[in-house]
């Protein structure tokens, strides 16, 4: 059956094949990328591609590159309705960063206003601070703790620490950065099989036109978070002359 729904996954490692077979059980039309054109994933993969445009409900195509990058091709050429992050890093914030680097917007990593976030979040859930990367990672799991890896993300408290939530981790920095960043967006990550996350790719698509059409200067903060973990990326636009 053709859903008409199209996700790309940014790694074809163990994760990304996990959210392939649940994709393609559902039968959408995905794209995986990876810089290793033998990666795990690649046994489940049809076909090498470039695009959405040969593949099928239930069909998977390889892209071999970095996820970085062609990513932010992908979403500017043929966007998905669903992107998978599955690499080191946060890649909704590189993602971000390639594209005001490729359209020539002056800005740095970091913002003064990630302290004025900082203090918005109870500081028990801020599991670690980079300023000078402009890195805030914060998490209902304490230090030395491990996620279930099934885990269904109960909806009041996390199964491992017993911490109880109050409200979902998405809303939490959402509402902290709403307070003090000029533009700020926390993508919602839902599950897609078991232990993968996703979030909606139009989203991204929309902060990225309003960052690289901004004059400067710009507060901006993008994250990805699930109802336990979540990890913004900070950056500072400058007045573009």
């Amino acid at each position: 059956m053709d859903t008409g729904i199209k996700v790309l996954i940014a790694g074809g490692g163990i994760f990304g094949t996990r959210a392939l077979r649940h994709s393609l059980e559902s039968g959408y039309r995905t794209l995986v990328i990876d810089i290793d054109d033998s990666c795990c994933a690649r046994s489940l993969c049809e076909k090498v591609a470039d695009d959405f445009s040969d593949i099928g409900p239930g069909e998977a195509g390889l892209i071999t590159g970095k996820a970085v990058h062609e990513t932010l091709r992908i979403l500017s050429e043929d966007p998905p309705d669903v992107i998978v992050p599955c690499i080191p890093g946060h890649l909704a914030g590189l993602v971000v960063a390639s594209a005001m680097e490729e359209h020539d917007v002056p800005f740095v990593k970091g913002s003064r206003k990630m302290i004025e976030v900082m203090s918005e979040v109870d500081p028990v859930l801020v599991f670690k601070s980079d300023l000078r990367n402009g890195l805030l990672v914060a998490s209902l799991m304490p230090p030395g703790g491990t996620c279930d890896p099934g885990c269904g993300q109960p909806e009041d408290y996390c199964p491992v620490s017993g911490l109880k939530k109050g409200r979902k981790m998405d809303a939490v920095l959402s509402e902290a950065c709403s307070k003090t960043v000029d533009v700020s967006l926390v993508l919602t990550s839902h599950l897609m099989g078991s232990g993968v996350g996703c979030f909606d790719a139009s989203q991204l698509i929309e902060l990225i036109g309003t960052v690289v059409g901004s004059q400067g200067p710009l507060s901006v903060a993008v994250g990805t978070s699930c109802s336990c973990h979540g990890i913004l990326s900070f950056f500072d636009v400058r007045h573009s002359s």
